[in-house]
Parts: structure tokens; sequence; C-alpha cells
């Protein structure tokens, strides 16, 4: 790859940064008032347990984006075009805020995906859904989310530490490392990656089988509170942004002599991918509101409580009340 493209795809990456900080804003305030309308809603349904993880997590990855691009975007000119690191901290402060993304991803599409099953067999059997059921799903999840990319994360932490630290290299010395040795750490990190690989692809096909699923059962039993067609929706959301990236991943990654995606190429990817995960946890408070009726009754009732009218008393009504 040439110079000059290397720095048009870099200055696109500076641009799509400023795309994603833009968003993240509004995401996190919508998110804020979303948590608040599901808690107010659990007492109607337990899926709402399980809805609050899933926005819990959507906030984090929000908030870590805002971080990261916010903090990019100001040392940009200290740092232009740095793809690898500028010092030892800024080697944690990334790998902590990758940590965040990556387990609230897992989390808030583990966590949808299981809801999917859960109502499944609530229409199937009218026993799928009660509050302890969503309470334990929920806590589960969070749990393996985070244990799974603490192991993944430590893995790669603890190959990043046999590396020569060079400040923003661009020759990937990290893939070069697990490439070339076959020592436990190196085996370590190369099951670590493969594990993320096969969950990853795992919840991808399926989040299609339950959406085809859940589509051809909603035409059999219609739910009431147009739970299923939130559910589906939901699930939308998450698999536009899986194909929105893998299409760019394939037009824009360039391989190596060894089959592995060049460092400088997998920039602007995995920025568009960022993006599209930021665009998704945007509309998924307002997919529910759409298409879920017991959510839009606590939202009405919200309003219809801070919105009622204000009766302004006559003047000779104060009058009279005076002379009494």
């Amino acid at each position: 790859m040439s110079s000059n493209t290397t720095d048009l795809l870099l200055d696109i990456d500076y641009l799509v940064k400023y795309l994603n900080l833009t968003f993240t804003s509004p995401g996190l305030v919508t998110n804020l008032i979303h948590f608040y309308f599901l808690i107010e809603s659990i007492k109607k349904h337990p899926i709402f347990i399980c809805l609050k993880v899933t926005c819990v997590a959507d906030f984090l990855m929000l908030s870590d984006v805002f971080v990261i691009k916010t903090v990019t975007i100001i040392t940009y000119v200290d740092n232009k075009n740095c793809i690898g690191y500028v010092n030892l901290a800024d080697v944690l402060f990334k790998v902590f805020s990758q940590w965040i993304s990556t387990t609230s991803t897992m989390t808030a599409t583990t966590v949808t995906v299981l809801i999917a099953f859960l109502h499944v067999f609530d229409l199937k059997f009218s026993r799928g859904w009660t509050r302890k059921t969503a309470v334990t799903v929920s806590i589960v999840t969070v749990v393996f989310s985070v244990l799974f990319n603490i192991i993944e994360t430590s893995a790669f932490l603890i190959a990043f530490v046999q590396l020569n630290f060079a400040v923003c290299n661009q020759q990937g010395i990290l893939q070069n490392y697990l490439m070339n040795n076959t020592n436990w750490i190196s085996t370590f990190a190369k099951i670590a990656v493969q594990s993320e690989t096969v969950l990853n692809a795992f919840l991808f096909f399926l989040i299609i089988f339950m959406i085809i699923y859940l589509i051809r059962l909603r035409k059999e039993k219609k739910s009431k509170n147009g739970m299923t067609r939130t559910i589906t929706y939901l699930m939308y959301s998450f698999l536009l942004a899986d194909v929105l990236g893998l299409v760019c991943f394939g037009a824009l990654l360039e391989k190596d002599a060894n089959g592995n995606g060049t460092q400088t190429s997998l920039i602007l990817p995995l920025e568009l991918f960022e993006l599209f995960k930021v665009l998704a946890a945007n509309i998924r408070p307002f997919i529910i509101l759409s298409a879920c009726k017991d959510y839009q009754e606590t939202v009405k009732s919200f309003f219809s409580l801070t919105g009622g009218v204000t009766v302004v008393p006559k003047i000779s009504d104060l009058s009279s009340r005076t002379q009494t």
C-alpha cells in the first residue's frame, strides 16, 4: 500500500471518528432516558429486566466511544497518523477501552438472543418469562461476558509484554509475534482469538435463525403487547450492524503474505464497524418505543402525569378567599 493511499485512509478514518463522536452524544442522553422508562416498565413484564441490561451495555459502549474519540481528536495534532501506541499509558488506556467495548457488545448481543429464546418458550409453552428467570439470565450473561473478555484481554497483555515496544509502530509486531512463535503465550492468545471468533459467528447465525423463526411464529401467535415484533426489530439492529461491518472488512481489508489483515488496512473498517454499532445503539430505544405497547403505556403515563393542565383561579375567587 502506497503512502498516499495510507494517508488518505487515515484521513477518512479521522473524519469517521468525528461521526462516531457526534452520534454518541445524543445516544448517551437517549439511553439515560430509556433506562428510566425501562425501570418503570419492569412491573408490567419481566423482559424489561433483560432490556435494562442491554440498555446499560449500550450506554457503556457509547461512553467508551465518546471518551476514546475525544482523546484521539484532542491529541491528533501531536500524534497525526499514529497507528500504534504512543506510550505504555496509551497501551493500557486503549486496552481497557477495548475491553469495555467488547464486553458491552457481547453482553447486549447475548442478552437479546436469550430474550428471543425465552419469548419463544413463552409463546409455545406459556412459561418462558418469570422475574427470577429474567434476573438469572441477565446475571449469567454479564458474568460470562466480563470473564470471557478478561481472559482474552489478559492473553494479549501477556503477549504484549514479550514485545519490544515501539512508538506508533505500523508493522503489526504483536501479530507477527503470534504467527512466528509457538510458546504457551502465543497459543493462549490464539485460542482466545479463535474463541471470540467462534462465539461471534455463533451469535451471528443464531440471530438470523431467531429472526426467521420469530417471523414465522408471529404469523401463528400474535402477542398482544407487540413483544414479538420488538424482539425481532432489536435483533435486526444487531444483525444490520454486523452485516455492514463485514461488508466494510471485505471491501477495504488487505492481507499480507500469511493471509492476515495488515494493520494499516484494518484501521478504517474497524472505525466504520464501530460507527454502525453506535448508530444501532442509538435507535434501539426508539425501536422499543415504536413496537412495545407496555413501554408505550409507561411513556404515556409519565407525560400524562407531568403534562397535566394547570387551572388558574379567577381573581374573584382569590379576593373572596382573602376576605374570608
